[in-house]
């Protein structure tokens, strides 16, 4: 995999949440925090996998998974004592709807199955947020909280001049945590997207793969969803 430079390297669009001006340490993030909101743990790393909920939902309300790899920056946040959940949640969906962001998913209870599937995706037993090292004064059980009671869920996707992002947010009902995750794709991942079968054919003969996307999985089982048809359409005429 091709990996590309740092974030602090790059020209990126910075997009002010309530007219806040972004402190220096934020400035390679694609969206900022929350007006007032305090920076308790940072973790950047030039190349990772991060998997993101997103539509169809099941007939239970659980979200499919997509995973994207590339350059990761991810913060973790407390937000002012008087803000809400809702009011943090409202603000984020009004801000990429507003800026014509693709909504990968909106996930609210009832609506959806929000808590245990942040819970068992990024919480026990595979503890992404634990795993990963961040800096500042955040603790293990702070993200588990996060993880663990997550009340709103975003996954987000925009493409600009500089190349495409993904951004994921969850939001706790504890102790006025939440998340950020921006993911910088892979180049060679964003340019196999929805691809022909014959420039399938042409990327397989010239590099030896392709990425194709469009393959759905129920959460937690080695099922294919029918919202999967048209990718796997894709294969079955290349391979025919």
């Amino acid at each position: 995999m091709k990996l590309h430079l740092p974030l602090f390297m790059l020209i990126l669009i910075i997009i002010v949440l309530n007219a806040q001006t972004i402190p220096a340490q934020e400035q390679q993030a694609l969206v900022s925090p929350f007006k007032g909101s305090t920076l308790i743990g940072s973790y950047n790393t030039q190349f990772t996998g991060l998997i993101m909920l997103v539509n169809p939902l099941d007939s239970k309300k659980n979200p499919a998974t997509m995973v994207k790899e590339g350059e990761l920056n991810s913060n973790i946040y407390k937000s002012p004592e008087n803000v809400s959940t809702y009011e943090l949640y409202k603000s984020y969906l009004g801000l990429f709807t507003g800026a014509d962001f693709d909504i990968l998913l909106d996930c609210k209870v009832p609506d959806c199955n929000v808590k245990n599937i942040t819970n068992g995706t990024y919480g026990y037993p595979n503890y992404v947020f634990i795993n990963r090292t961040y800096e500042g004064e955040i603790s293990s059980s702070e993200k588990g909280y996060l993880t663990g009671w997550t009340e709103y869920y975003l996954s987000v996707k925009k493409t600009t001049a500089d190349g495409t992002y993904y951004i994921m947010i969850l939001i706790s009902s504890q102790r006025n945590l939440y998340s950020i995750d921006v993911l910088k794709v892979d180049e060679m991942d964003e340019e196999s997207v929805n691809l022909s079968p014959e420039l399938l054919k042409e990327k397989i003969k010239s590099e030896g793969k392709a990425v194709l996307e469009g393959i759905f999985f129920e959460t937690g089982k080695a099922i294919i969803m029918e919202e999967s048809n048209p990718a796997l359409a894709q294969i079955a005429i290349y391979l025919n």
